[in-house]
């Protein structure tokens, strides 16, 4: 047995001198063997630990703190231990960690911090802000601090004061995008302030994410609501893309040109195309010119980013159906018909030509809707902070 710990130990110190020469792969291998040797080598653990974590993977971080805690709980143990957790969003696990710390390091304010962070990400919003406000003094001059409390704010329906820690925070960073996340953040509790009654989901999507949300035919494009399952018919699609273009006439949005996702949104983006006295375009010839991508299904917010790589010039995103809802996602595409877990088409690949036709009568065939000005003027008169993207 003291052979094996000594042979740990050689591996553990190797580790540590290929670390520091940034030999890294080389010195990973050496802190694995040293634990299979003896994996009560807490140190060893420790290293492991923090290789996972510089590098992203979180949930080997977790179990590598996970066993350097079982060995010894001291503080940075736990508080990196709950952290990665709270990153999984294993909140429940994180709690149980933080509370030790407070057992064993009471009135520690890191702590404190961490335990209203999760308060807000399980909902309990006014203890989250009582928390925080405990520790003010300490994080006063940390511009994510203001933004957690701007945050709880706006789920309590605080919108003055939201704006206020929005602002204080916003005066506390120099990055762009730490500015414009903030801005962001601010443009909620504002849209939210345009509301006596938040009633719904049409009304919640545009003042959490900025988002237009059109519906079909089956409903008044006022109240609408997720479907867990959709057949898109000729005259559904074509109503969504008739209250599209009407707002686009009064000016809520705008675009120079219009292109098509995939092969499957032909249909969708040639109607629109013609519907909004636009070319379609085939590739982006100039960079310069508002560019509207069209798309059937929107799935994941990877989807916008490769948009956002191939595209040279300005843009914004329409999809017929969002596969999620737009509160489980990170990027939303601007314009949508409806959200829809199961959304089917009525064309398929092999009769995209023949689809197109069959559009475009349909939309010959429609006459204006008789709330069609009530539509209008949610986004034109009433609801106009509208986040376009870039």
């Amino acid at each position: 047995m003291a052979d094996k710990f000594r042979q740990a130990e050689l591996h553990y110190r190797r580790g540590l001198s290929l670390e520091h020469a940034g030999r890294i792969a080389e010195a990973v291998e050496e802190y694995r063997q040293a634990l299979q040797e003896n994996p009560q080598l807490r140190a060893a653990h420790v290293a492991l630990a923090k290789y996972y974590l510089r590098n992203g993977l979180l949930a080997k971080a977790a179990d590598a703190w996970h066993a350097v805690v079982a060995i010894e709980p001291d503080y940075e143990a736990l508080t990196n231990y709950a952290t990665v957790l709270i990153e999984l969003k294993h909140y429940h696990e994180a709690r149980q960690i933080l509370r030790l710390c407070v057992e064993l390091f009471p009135l520690d304010t890191f702590v404190t911090y961490e335990l209203a962070y999760i308060d807000f990400a399980e909902g309990l919003y006014q203890q989250a802000l009582d928390q925080l406000l405990d520790v003010r003094p300490i994080y006063n001059d940390e511009w994510e601090f203001h933004e957690l409390i701007g945050q709880c704010q706006i789920k309590l329906q605080l919108y003055d004061a939201a704006l206020a820690s929005f602002g204080r925070a916003i005066l506390l960073v120099d990055d762009d995008e730490q500015i414009e996340q903030l801005q962001d953040l601010g443009s909620i509790a504002r849209r939210y302030q345009e509301f006596s009654l938040v009633s719904n989901e049409k009304d919640a999507w545009y003042a959490t994410h900025g988002l237009i949300c059109l519906g079909s035919n089956l409903d008044d494009g006022l109240n609408l609501k997720p479907h867990a399952e959709f057949a898109w018919s000729f005259e559904a699609i074509a109503t969504t893309l008739q209250r599209a273009a009407a707002l686009a006439e009064v000016h809520v949005w705008c675009c120079d040109q219009v292109l098509a996702f995939d092969t499957q949104s032909k249909p969708l983006a040639q109607a629109l195309a013609q519907l909004l006295q636009r070319p379609y375009i085939q590739k982006i010839g100039d960079p310069e010119k508002i560019t509207l991508v069209v798309m059937a299904e929107f799935e994941q917010s990877a989807m916008l980013e490769a948009i956002a790589e191939q595209l040279d010039g300005l843009h914004c995103i329409f999809a017929l159906s969002m596969r999620s809802s737009p509160d489980v996602l990170d990027d939303i595409p601007d314009l949508i018909g409806l959200p829809i877990q199961k959304p089917s088409l009525p064309w398929t690949s092999q009769s995209i030509a023949t689809a197109t036709k069959t559009l475009l009568a349909t939309l010959a065939q429609l006459t204006p809707e008789p709330n069609r000005e009530q539509q209008l003027d949610y986004y034109r008169e009433q609801h106009r902070l509208i986040r376009l993207n870039d």
